[in-house]
């Protein structure tokens, strides 16, 4: 979402102008208003590199060819990774 951000807020306004549902034009606004918000693009920010490493390990997970051990690895390694990053100052 953090690279397709501007994109995303064009589409809304799109949808917007477009539709002749009184209610989905309503909805876009807000939730164009909450995407715009300090507290939203923060958080897109800060969680940003930690969703990244965490579906990096899902995509894997779901994987046609992944074994237990593999799958054991993976986790050890996102968690391991997660706990560098909490450690970090």
């Amino acid at each position: 979402m953090l690279h397709n951000y501007e994109v995303l807020l064009l589409a809304i306004e799109e949808i917007c102008e477009s539709s002749r549902v009184p209610e989905m034009c309503v909805k876009g606004m807000g939730l164009k208003y909450q995407i715009k918000s300090f507290d939203f693009i923060f958080g897109l920010y800060l969680l940003n590199p930690i969703l990244n490493i965490i579906l990096k390990t899902s995509s894997l997970l779901q994987s046609p060819n992944m074994d237990l051990v593999l799958a054991v690895n993976s986790v050890e390694s996102l968690v391991q990774n997660l706990m560098a990053m909490r450690n970090r100052t």
